[in-house]
């Protein structure tokens, strides 16, 4: 056989591979979405390239096996403002940390239990993160839900003791930080107390030496875990 009949045979066996693949895909897109969006793959196939196809196929078993071990088997539709979106930037996430994330939101927009709320706005926040600014918010999130009820209005975490936990850089964690509070997922601290203008105490402004998690980033950190 020739070389040129060899190389052509090498093309349509990675053409028909791609091809069988994308209709896995498909099915299961259609899963995601119900009959909310007919033709699944018609939708986001030219979104979702021939290179991006396995990040696609490692998305569904990620989520396939949140739902099962939740034991859920009937879900609910995703809307595809919200869907074709997370699935967009699913398959470009080049890291595993966050494409797991990715595969968090996901499922918990299919689980009809889900406490929280999934938003199209979660998708870009999660869009935006680092894997080391996703870090720093699961350690500051998950302290904050074990304080009372009646400590979290006051908690501050302070950017040195963070920096020393995960570890991390002191500049990695300042600019980490800065990303966090660019999204609303956390807010500066201020401490205040004695002196006071009418009804106001006054306050020493912290930024990021001390800093708090926003309603936001407590909502935002439950959909994609």
């Amino acid at each position: 056989m020739s070389e040129e009949a060899k190389a052509t045979q090498e093309v349509a066996r990675a053409t028909k591979k791609a091809i069988d693949r994308l209709g896995q895909m498909g099915g299961w897109l259609d899963r995601v979405f119900g009959d909310l969006v007919e033709n699944g793959v018609g939708v986001v196939a030219d979104k979702i390239k021939y290179y991006r196809i396995e990040k696609a196929l490692l998305l569904r078993d990620k989520v396939e096996r949140r739902l099962s071990d939740k034991g859920i088997s009937a879900t609910i539709p995703v809307p595809p403002r919200i869907g074709v979106k997370l699935i967009e930037e699913a398959t470009v996430a080049d890291s595993d940390e966050l494409h797991s994330k990715w595969a968090n939101l996901l499922t918990n927009a299919m689980d009809p239990k889900f406490a929280g709320k999934v938003t199209r706005r979660f998708v870009s926040i999660l869009a935006d993160l680092e894997p080391i600014d996703a870090r720093i918010l699961d350690v500051v999130v998950l302290e904050y839900g074990q304080l009372a009820a009646n400590q979290r209005a006051t908690a501050l975490f302070d950017k040195t003791k963070v920096s020393t936990q995960l570890p991390l850089l002191i500049d990695e964690c300042e600019v980490a930080l800065r990303n966090l509070m660019r999204l609303g997922l956390i807010k500066p601290g201020v401490i205040t107390g004695g002196v006071s203008v009418g009804d106001h105490a006054l306050g020493s402004y912290k930024d990021t030496e001390l800093f708090a998690p926003t309603l936001l980033g407590v909502q935002f950190h439950k959909a994609v875990n």
